[in-house]
């Protein structure tokens, strides 16, 4: 045959084989981890009843059997999850398990037209958390924080709530799920490539009157830490940017100790970022202006959001909630500061962290950075250096 026709085949033959032959990595499930076991009953008091640690039964429910069917049989784009138990000839590869790190829950009373109500918001913290089996290395974290709001005619008893966190992990019945949204944040992570530039929450910090409304109702280093938790969700959410979960400013680097059914393992964490955020919640004010029977009430917040590098200070940029924070209610009606404030500051950071997604609002930015004409070309300079290559 003669050589000109031959070379068509052979070409043909291994682009067959090169495009086809590619096989995805395989991903071990880890099952259901509780990062800080030792702490639950501040934790995760709810969630942790969930863990089915013997071989009884589990009158409760058992969380690795609610957790399985949102990931397995599941189509991720650079891995395949594997459900099998790892062989013991195998001394390295990597595990994928979905991590609690904490509920809570805050009950605010409300009055409207004479009509007492408890507003109930339920939290999840939980983040799916890629490590090596062999070295115990941390690869990559995909946090998410799940909220279901709901209204009662009375504070929900310790067996009411316990039924709303069951239900958030077990099943949609209240149209939320925490292992539902791990799975869909999972679905573009390439968990066998470690990053050169881990980024970290290291800092929350709470000016005088954010720390004097925050006391009154909650501990303010509790509210600290869950604070740079969404953040923390709200940035890898827009960005897929590689954040080692927030831990705080006194505990940079160091272990996670994460407990699952059968046994402890000690998962090490990068032992400096390569950029570290910190977040200065700075000022709350309430403006109120009254008019016949309405009164305008404004929850004001104003923050600044920092990123540094190992050698110097990549941004520095303040923004501001004030016209968006307001609302018109009856005169008489009286509005809990510990509930409005928190709120608005949760909105102003869910717009902060999209900017680092797409192009920045320029609208929003006129509204949130008026004295920082600089602010977009500050964020798009940290997207570029910081937030760019995600995993």
């Amino acid at each position: 045959m003669p050589l000109i026709k031959i070379l068509p085949l052979l070409v043909l033959i291994n682009l067959v084989f090169s495009s086809g032959t590619a096989v995805a990595k395989k991903v071990y499930w880890g099952g259901v981890g509780f990062i800080s076991w030792e702490d639950r009953d501040q934790l995760f008091p709810y969630s942790s009843k969930l863990l089915c640690r013997s071989t009884d039964r589990c009158p409760d429910g058992n969380i690795d059997l609610m957790a399985r069917p949102y990931f397995e049989g599941k189509t991720y784009s650079n891995f395949d999850l594997s459900l099998d138990l790892i062989d013991t000839q195998e001394v390295e590869g990597t595990i994928m398990a979905p991590m609690i790190a904490r509920e809570t829950i805050g009950i605010t009373q409300d009055i409207t037209d004479g009509k007492t109500s408890f507003i109930h918001v339920y939290r999840i913290f939980a983040n799916l958390m890629f490590f090596e089996f062999g070295t115990g290395r941390f690869i990559a974290s995909r946090p998410v924080v799940l909220q279901y709001t709901d209204t009662m005619d009375h504070p929900a008893s310790s067996s009411e709530q316990f039924s709303v966190f069951s239900d958030l992990l077990a099943n949609e019945t209240r149209g939320e799920n925490i292992f539902k949204r791990l799975h869909e944040s999972a679905q573009d992570i390439n968990p066998l490539n470690f990053s050169a530039k881990y980024v970290q929450i290291t800092e929350v910090n709470l000016g005088k009157t954010v720390r004097e409304i925050i006391a009154r109702r909650y501990d303010p280093s509790s509210w600290k830490a869950q604070i740079g938790q969404i953040f923390e969700a709200n940035i890898v959410k827009e960005t897929g940017a590689p954040l080692i979960p927030s831990m705080g400013q006194s505990q940079l680097g160091g272990e996670l100790m994460a407990t699952f059914k059968s046994s402890n393992f000690k998962i090490i964490l990068p032992e400096e970022p390569a950029f570290r955020i910190a977040l200065d919640i700075k000022k709350f004010k309430r403006v109120e202006k009254v008019k016949g029977a309405q009164k305008t009430v404004c929850h004001a917040v104003s923050i600044a959001m920092r990123i540094s590098s190992l050698l110097d200070e990549i941004i520095n940029v303040h923004f501001r909630r004030t016209i968006k924070s307001c609302g018109v209610v009856h005169v008489d009606k009286a509005l809990d500061q510990t509930f409005y404030f928190p709120g608005s500051l949760l909105s102003l950071l869910n717009q902060v962290a999209k900017q680092f997604g797409n192009n920045p609002d320029k609208g929003f930015l006129k509204e949130a950075s008026p004295r920082d004409p600089q602010a977009a070309e500050k964020i798009k300079r940290a997207k570029q250096e910081v937030f760019y290559a995600g995993l």
